[in-house]
This record gives C-alpha cells, sequence and structure tokens, in this order.
C-alpha cells in the first residue's frame, strides 16, 4: 500500500494482490461482469487530488473482479484514447500499473467519449451479465440540444447500462449526472475521500451484477 500527497490531499493506492479472491463477488450470487470506465482526463480532474481519489477507487474495485469479469478504460480530454481494450480480468498488476499511469490535461470532449465506452461495450457483451459503463468525471454535461440522452436511452435497450460517478463534483453538475444515471437505469455516485472511494465502485457493481434467485 503507498500513501502520496497530491494537490494537499493524501491518498492510498492499493497493490494489486497475485490471489484471485472471490469474497467480493461469489460466482453463485454475482453474474460475470463487463464493465467499460469512461474516464475524464481534462485539465479540471488534476486539480484537488481528483484523478489520484479515482485511481484508488479503481484499483479497490480491480482487486475484487474475478478473471469472468471483464474491463475495459476509455479516456476522454481533448481526444478519446482507449488506455485498456476489454479483456477478462486475469492480470490485475498489468491493469493496475495503467491506472496509476493515467494523466489529466486537455478539454472535454464527453460526448465522444460516451459513444467509444458504449462500442467497446456492446462489442464486448456477456450475455446474461452485468454489461455496464461507468462514467467518471468532475463536471457535468450540457445535455440541451444534445445527444447524450438519446445515446444513453439507445444503448439501453441494447442491454448496456450506465452508472456516473462524481469526482469532488459540484453540486452544480449533480443535475446532469443524475439525468444521464436515470436515463441508462444506473445510480449516480459521489466521491469526496478515500473512504467513500475504497466501497462505492465495489457495491454499485454488486447491486447491477447480484443474479436473481
Amino acid at each position: 500500500m503507498h500513501r502520496l500527497l497530491h494537490g494537499g490531499y493524501r491518498v492510498v493506492i492499493i497493490e494489486p494482490t497475485d490471489t484471485i479472491s472471490t469474497k467480493d463477488l461469489p460466482v453463485n450470487l454475482f453474474a460475470p461482469n463487463n464493465v467499460v470506465f469512461c474516464i475524464d482526463a481534462s485539465v479540471s480532474m488534476k486539480q484537488e487530488g481528483r484523478m489520484d481519489l479515482l485511481k484508488a477507487s479503481m484499483i479497490e474495485l480491480l482487486n475484487g473482479l474475478r478473471p469472468i469479469d471483464k474491463l475495459a478504460i476509455v479516456t476522454y480530454a481533448s481526444n478519446v484514447t482507449t488506455v485498456l481494450k476489454s479483456e477478462y480480468v486475469t492480470d490485475k498488476a498489468k491493469v493496475t500499473e495503467l491506472i496509476q499511469d493515467l494523466t489529466a490535461g486537455g478539454l472535454t470532449a464527453g460526448s465522444k467519449g460516451i459513444k467509444k465506452a458504449y462500442q467497446i461495450a456492446r462489442a464486448n457483451k456477456i450475455e446474461e451479465g452485468n454489461n455496464q459503463v461507468i462514467i467518471a468525471t468532475d463536471g457535468g454535461f450540457i445535455l440541451k440540444g444534445n445527444d447524450i440522452l438519446d445515446n444513453v436511452a439507445q444503448n439501453y435497450e441494447k442491454g448496456v447500462s450506465v452508472s456516473v460517478v462524481g469526482v469532488k463534483n459540484k453540486k452544480t453538475t449533480v443535475r446532469s449526472m443524475s439525468s444521464i444515471a436515470e436515463t441508462g437505469h444506473g445510480n449516480y455516485i459521489h466521491i469526496e475521500s478515500y473512504s467513500q472511494a475504497k466501497k462505492v465502485l465495489m457495491d454499485e457493481i454488486k447491486t447491477n451484477s447480484r443474479k436473481s434467485k
């Protein structure tokens, strides 16, 4: 476990374990997951330790995922980048390194990033599994005259839900984030501290992948 200071905030980075545990997601209770992170990597994510807080949260989730789960990572700033193509979670050390190397800078191309994330999620869809895009950002989306909500609704009809993680975002951005999550039949999640980051993403995955009795 590493501790570092960034922007005056203390962030804890959890090292991956070599032993893949199913303690958090026992296979008899939780369906396979196909998760695509869509990460805001614009310059504002550098401020107040936002990116480091998000990294810690992602690594916490990674450590609980299983070899039957798929993970992909897309970032958007001035351009959209596929950091990790969708693959089964079998090499946690590699994925952890990719997460730790994430940087922020540039403008915000949120709509293009979301479209790319959905494209990857659909191409790697797990039948009878949880197929989910997780958008992580510190800012709101301009929804008026924009196709984001239509895109979210259409992809839900194709079996892909979406949740939105607000990373130390302002209250004025909550409405647009919540609209996206509600349209995509997911949840709006707020992360302000490391104590929240430790569990919120895993709790969200559990909610969406729990098998019906």
